[in-house]
């Protein structure tokens, strides 16, 4: 049995990660924002441990990984759907959040003991926002 830290998983895949692990009978945390919606958690809530905080505070994430000693972490935190603002607002509104949220993370996972062996970062298409589609070959 191991230990998973998932970041983010309040979204389609983090949630079937988490039920992936679950079924593999390891100790699964959760990591989500205090407003994170948890409707496609509510039958597992029972089963992982969850932990809400704002991933700019470092001193909650730091006790995250001590209470959670995760060997595996998954960052799948983004905030999607941007709506766009002049003067690319909101591109820095994400880098602010969504960077500055992984490199929050990722110092956690490094001052850890033991530090996880293993960190995957992934994030949805739609953090990219609206794109033009294509059909046909290029």
């Amino acid at each position: 049995m191991k230990s998973v830290l998932i970041v983010g998983c309040a979204g389609f895949v983090g949630s079937h990660l988490a039920r992936h692990y679950l079924d593999k009978g390891d100790r699964v945390h959760l990591l989500v924002r205090p407003s994170t919606s948890l409707h496609r958690l509510g039958d597992i809530a029972g089963k992982v441990q969850l932990h809400k905080l704002d991933l700019a505070d470092r001193k909650a994430l730091q006790l995250c990984f001590a209470q959670a000693r995760p060997q595996t972490v998954f960052h799948l935190a983004a905030s999607t759907r941007r709506k766009q603002e002049p003067g690319l607002g909101d591109a820095f509104g994400s880098v602010n959040e969504d960077l500055l949220g992984l490199l929050s993370v990722l110092a956690a996972a490094a001052q850890a003991q033991p530090a996880p062996s293993c960190f995957i970062r992934t994030c949805s298409l739609a953090a990219y926002g609206q794109a033009p589609f294509r059909t046909g070959n290029p």
